[in-house]
């Protein structure tokens, strides 16, 4: 009887992985896994938010999906459509940083960074409503990239 011992392949889309994280300075040594059990979808993107949760344990940031818009309909008025962004800080979670190349959610090994520039157009979601608590507690600025 013969073994497969090649590895699994799979595809990450890396996307916006190389214009997203502008400078990277340092980052937590080694990495951590991700605790993705609460995460929808099945790739983190590079420039997603990770936070340490009450537990210890990393995971992506959450995220609250896309509501699409609906047309008027009798008395109720038309509702906008609204693009998926960052949900809240769970209760005792912090800001741990953001993540340096995009991984797939069955192998959730993430290098996290911690200090560096992020260009804030190309984040997975908009930081809006996050920004300024999240650079309060991390040493990541968010810079655009200089027009060509």
């Amino acid at each position: 009887m013969k073994n497969d011992i090649s590895p699994n392949k799979e595809t990450v889309v890396f996307g916006n992985d190389s214009s997203v994280i502008r400078k990277y300075i340092a980052g937590i040594a080694g990495g951590r896994t991700l605790d993705c059990s609460d995460f929808v979808d099945d790739t983190v993107l590079a420039g997603h938010v990770i936070i340490k949760k009450a537990d210890g344990k990393y995971a992506p940031m959450p995220v609250i999906a896309a509501v699409p818009a609906k047309p008027a309909q009798g008395e109720n008025p038309a509702v906008a459509a609204q693009p998926a962004k960052y949900g809240t800080l769970p209760t005792g979670a912090s800001y741990a940083g953001v993540l340096y190349r995009s991984i797939s959610k069955k192998n959730p090994a993430a290098s996290i960074m911690t200090i560096g520039i992020v260009n804030p157009d190309m984040t997975p979601y908009p930081m809006t409503d996050i920004l300024t608590a999240f650079t309060a507690a991390c040493k990541i600025s968010f810079e655009k990239d200089e027009e060509a």
